[in-house]
């Protein structure tokens, strides 16, 4: 398998695929992400969602496809590729394995979310679940190393001021868990990448 110069090494950067599925005993529930990988007008893009406003968990939220663990999935990939056939119609025969990023824990819900990464060969046919995803967002990974894209705003919730790290993309700020994954792929793709003080998916309280 030849993969695209940006991607060159990323393989040995990346963790072991293996990873036996929980789908949620005790406290801790997990999930898992996909970060779906393709060439597309010459450059490797991802993917990324926007769900739908009228939703009652994270209306518009934007993020990598993925979900929940069932007791189907026979591995933590299992449920990422379930769930991401299941939110943009992703065929996955085509689907090249690269590895995974490390974990990473929501403690205010107790989450833990397993990223995968996976190369397809040529840019898939998407069409979003209108049940629940509004957008499917089509971005370069160069995006993900270029500074032009960091920006840092603060927000008021909980009746806080935070301070938000994210990525912008175009229109779309990423934010929270998804942009720290991101950046943790960046970080892999460039080992000299470096965001500054503040990481993306960093939120401070001021």
């Amino acid at each position: 398998m030849t993969l695209p110069p940006l991607l060159a090494g990323l393989n040995e950067s990346l963790l072991p695929m293996e990873l036996e599925c929980d789908s949620g005993a005790g406290p801790v529930r997990h999930s898992a992400v996909l970060l779906l990988l393709y060439p597309r007008n010459g450059q490797v893009h991802f993917v990324l969602t926007r769900r739908r406003d009228d939703l009652t968990r994270h209306p518009g939220q934007v993020s990598l496809p993925g979900g929940v663990a069932e007791e189907q999935d026979g591995s933590l990939w299992d449920t990422a590729v379930r769930e991401t056939c299941e939110e943009i119609c992703l065929r996955p025969g085509r689907l090249v394995r690269l590895g995974r990023l490390d974990s990473y824990h929501l403690r205010m819900t107790d989450y833990v979310i397993h990223p995968f990464v996976a190369w397809n060969p040529a840019r898939p046919v998407l069409s979003p679940d209108d049940r629940e995803v509004a957008e499917i967002i089509e971005e370069p990974l160069s995006r993900l190393i270029n500074p032009s894209c960091l920006a840092e705003e603060t927000w008021e919730f909980r009746d806080q001021q935070w301070l938000v790290t994210f990525y912008r993309l175009g229109e779309v700020k990423v934010w929270g868990a998804t942009a720290h994954i991101l950046s943790d792929l960046a970080r892999r793709l460039r080992p000299d990448w470096n965001p500054g003080s503040s990481r993306p998916g960093d939120v401070r309280v001021l």
